[in-house]
């Protein structure tokens, strides 16, 4: 990415300037910015080599939100590429395509997760809805579900959609006292929890 940027804009630099050939100010300010983007997205990929810029990564937080994301970053790497390829070169050229290319992956996984996890959110009951719910499959109506009902009641609200469940290890997690039976807001925690982990998840796919 963002090194290959730097590197090869450079090689190009020399080698253009070893030929002989004309270097019109055009083709400097062109290089300049690729070097400027290309250390910028090093950067941003920090944080896989232990390169952590801790002042970069703030900044990104509070004023770039969109670099935040992986559709952001891909967006960002189509426009530097083609940068770098604007300068026609052989090997701005090669290198340019590959950045543009790994920016049109990047965009549309990150549109795509995002469109799932809209989806999956969209499909989260409400409130009312789960309180609804629990109420459905607490049959003897005094507000606690069996461990068959939770069960029941957990499938019913399709959370397996977004992880592997494995509602029998989760009862005993839920059910504090452990008196074989669960309230409401024992059960809300548990589901608060699932999304939580769900979200977390879904986030590390958005901004990778």
């Amino acid at each position: 990415g963002g090194v290959g940027m730097v590197l090869s804009s450079i090689a190009d630099f020399q080698l253009s300037w070893i030929a002989g050939g004309v270097i019109n100010a055009d083709f400097v300010m062109i290089s300049i910015y690729t070097w400027m983007f290309g250390l910028f997205i090093m950067g941003l990929e920090g944080r896989s080599v232990l390169l952590d810029i801790r002042s970069l990564h703030t900044t990104v937080s509070n004023y770039m939100k969109i670099f935040r994301f992986m559709w952001g970053r891909g967006l960002f790497l189509l426009f530097a590429g083609s940068l770098q390829f604007s300068l026609g070169t052989p090997l701005s050229v090669v290198y340019g395509a590959f950045v543009m290319s790994l920016g049109a992956v990047l965009f549309s996984c990150g549109m795509i997760f995002k469109t799932i996890l809209k989806i999956r959110i969209e499909a989260i009951p409400k409130h009312n809805e789960i309180e609804t719910q629990f109420d459905f499959f607490d049959t003897d109506r005094d507000g606690f579900i069996t461990l068959e009902q939770f069960r029941d009641f957990a499938i019913n609200l399709k959370l397996q959609d977004f992880e592997e469940l494995d509602y029998d290890a989760e009862f005993p997690n839920i059910d504090a006292d452990s008196d074989g039976k669960v309230s409401f807001s024992e059960v809300k925690i548990w589901i608060d929890a699932v999304h939580y982990r769900k979200d977390s998840i879904m986030a590390m796919f958005e901004k990778v």
